[in-house]
């Protein structure tokens, strides 16, 4: 595939294939055709994309090139603006208590359901569509009424409340755009050559700071193809709104893919764990046979449920070593299963099955307990005093249950009906059911939420407390 001049911009389409890699390092080349130490900043799609780049053109060795994506580079050129107009960064705490506030003021057909967790995160979702689409569909959404048209001004009436003391990364981008076009940018020149490599939908905000980077001859642009009319729209697209800019994209060149006829395989299996099993023995097959590395090999699958898991387990199982995010849930550890329960029982009703459930499954330790505490002590204990659930429950039965335990015990050993280990043993429960009883009390207390609920800080420091 001929590639031009590499040092000018350029607009590079064609099917994802080591061709296309090796298109990137001869604009790298390019560009430092004068001087090796000219910077070149390539955006690439993902962080993991950007690794695999850094270790490929580091086997020829390189200086001078960063590998970012396109939200850096929107953050290297337009932060400072922003930040002058005394606007900070949308974090996901603001944009959560900015939604609820929204959903409170605002919502007409949504209010029944306005504090629900799966409301909030839907809406969340929401908006983020709408922020990447024009006035002209918002109106067209707006005018069809009923929950589209809440959502759409729900949206106008979050983006009021947020845009002026925040901003996103649209916004971000739509800076960085005009900053380089006024080039009032300090940092563009420390970026050098910005080599585009297999952009991934652009929104646009993104659209308009590769134009505004393209008007300056100072980017080239990778775009992968598929060879299908239908698949390729969105990088015809964007080729089409670039070319009057970097010129006609060079021709499209069918190169071989790295993998061989007959290398590819649809394997049905009846299980998923026997699906698995014949991955494993694929992987086994590729390292004895043709001594591929580990570290070369992938498994890629579409759901979460059950693949995540089982994969780590039978890879785990065969001996592979696995390197890849991990499956396990915060919920699911130590500390937060005693989170989550502790916020279970803030509801104030105590129920003593859920109680127990929380004091048997988490390393908690009450204070004032004994130092081998055994919950399960606790556990038939609540349950001889008759607890069901309700704090005056709690207090009312373990009071009485002490005082009738002592009263009675005291009784029986006047009459010598007990002995004095036996007696020990029942006023070891009778101090037991107190130990419950101020523990229960203590946690009533705490766990009472804060005032004022709007206040993030305040929810985590009762939750600390």
């Amino acid at each position: 595939m001929q590639t031009g001049n590499a040092s000018t911009g350029h607009i590079i389409m064609n099917r994802f294939s080591p061709a296309m890699t090796e298109a990137l390092w001869q604009l790298v080349k390019g560009a430092k055709q004068t001087d090796i130490l000219a910077p070149v900043t390539v955006i690439g799609p993902t962080q993991y994309a950007n690794l695999t780049l850094r270790q490929e053109l580091g086997r020829t060795g390189f200086v001078n090139v960063r590998f970012i994506v396109m939200g850096h580079l929107s953050e290297l050129l337009g932060a400072a603006e922003l930040a002058r107009e005394g606007r900070s960064p949308l974090t996901r705490v603001i944009d959560t208590m900015s939604i609820r506030q929204v959903l409170d003021q605002h919502s007409n057909l949504l209010a029944p359901v306005r504090g629900h967790v799966a409301t909030q995160a839907r809406v969340r979702s929401c908006f983020k569509d709408l922020r990447r689409t024009g006035q002209d569909v918002l109106t067209a959404l707006e005018a069809q009424g009923g929950v589209r048209g809440e959502v759409v001004r729900l949206y106008r009436a979050f983006r009021q409340e947020t845009c002026t003391k925040w901003y996103d990364s649209e916004d971000l981008a739509e800076a960085a755009a005009n900053a380089v076009r006024s080039n009032e940018s300090s940092g563009l020149a420390d970026l050098g050559l910005i080599i585009f490599y297999l952009p991934r939908n652009p929104s646009p905000a993104e659209l308009k700071l590769i134009e505004a980077l393209a008007s300056r001859v100072r980017c080239a642009v990778l775009l992968g193809s598929t060879g299908d009319p239908v698949a390729n729209e969105q990088g015809t697209t964007l080729a089409e709104a670039l070319t009057p800019l970097l010129g006609p994209s060079l021709p499209e060149q069918h190169a071989k893919l790295p993998l061989l006829p007959g290398e590819a395989h649809i394997h049905v299996a009846p299980t998923t764990r026997e699906e698995l099993r014949r991955v494993v023995r694929g992987i086994m097959e590729e390292v004895e046979k043709k001594q591929t590395p580990f570290h070369h090999m992938a498994v890629l699958y579409r759901i979460r449920d059950p693949y995540a898991a089982l994969i780590h387990h039978e890879l785990q199982e065969a001996g592979i070593p696995v390197a890849g995010p991990g499956t396990g849930l915060l919920r699911n550890t130590v500390s937060g299963r005693t989170l989550m329960g502790l916020l279970d029982l803030s509801d104030g009703e105590f129920p003593r099955a859920r109680v127990m459930a929380w004091l048997t499954g988490c390393p908690v330790h009450p204070k004032g307990a004994p130092e081998a505490f055994n919950p399960s002590t606790w556990d038939a204990l609540t349950r001889r005093a008759g607890i069901v659930g309700g704090l005056d429950q709690w207090r009312d039965r373990l009071d009485h249950y002490s005082k009738e335990i002592e009263a009675d015990t005291e009784s029986r050993l006047a009459r010598d009906e007990i002995s004095e280990a036996r007696a020990n043993i029942l006023h070891q429960e009778a101090a037991t059911a107190k130990s419950i009883h101020k523990f229960i009390d203590d946690l009533g207390h705490r766990l009472i939420p804060p005032k004022n609920g709007s206040e993030w800080v305040a929810f985590c420091n009762w939750a600390c407390d």
